[in-house]
């Protein structure tokens, strides 16, 4: 199945060096305040969430970091009322696939990558976020594509996040304990 991408470029960012990109949340606060006091270490400009976020709570511990702060759906994310009203002066959140420009890179975030797979082969983007799988990988090429793995840890037993440095295209997935 072949998805076009036809929604405008709404959001270009510039001066970014450093992303935190985290994923399935399933409304674990503890899990993720794990994850944000690890963050509270790292040099970061933006937040990207690739969806199940699943509460709005789970925004608002992400934005008191007051960095921009990019979201998806997902699946599990039933109340995109509530979701939606959590974000606004805070950041942005779109429907999967959402496009946008770091530094002048085109980036492809999304929850589910299957829906897009199709697509990467005719415009592929700079750099892939998505969710959904639960796994953490980093997969390098002419598109770097990141799944930063699950932060509530409840799937896979594994709660992980990722470091993307724009400026080298590089990533690091992190385990929390």
């Amino acid at each position: 199945m072949l998805y076009i991408i036809i929604k405008p470029m709404v959001l270009k960012l510039k001066n970014i060096k450093y992303i935190a990109i985290v994923s399935d949340s399933h409304d674990d606060l503890t899990s993720l305040s794990k994850i944000t006091e690890i963050l509270k270490d790292y040099p970061f400009d933006a937040i990207i969430h690739a969806g199940d976020i699943c509460s709005s709570k789970i925004i608002d511990l992400l934005a008191t970091f007051k960095k921009q702060l990019i979201c998806v759906y997902g699946n599990c994310d039933k109340d995109k009322e509530d979701l939606s009203k959590s974000v606004s002066g805070k950041g942005i959140i779109n429907e999967s696939p959402f496009e946008f420009y770091i530094n002048n890179k085109r980036f492809l975030l999304t929850h589910d990558i299957d829906l897009i797979k199709d697509d990467l082969q005719y415009n592929p983007p700079d750099v892939v976020i998505h969710g959904h799988t639960h796994s953490p990988e980093i997969i390098e090429g002419k598109t770097l594509i990141i799944n930063p793995g699950e932060a509530s840890g409840w799937y896979t037993n594994m709660k992980t996040f990722c470091i993307l440095d724009v400026g080298n295209m590089t990533a690091e997935i992190i385990e929390v304990y």
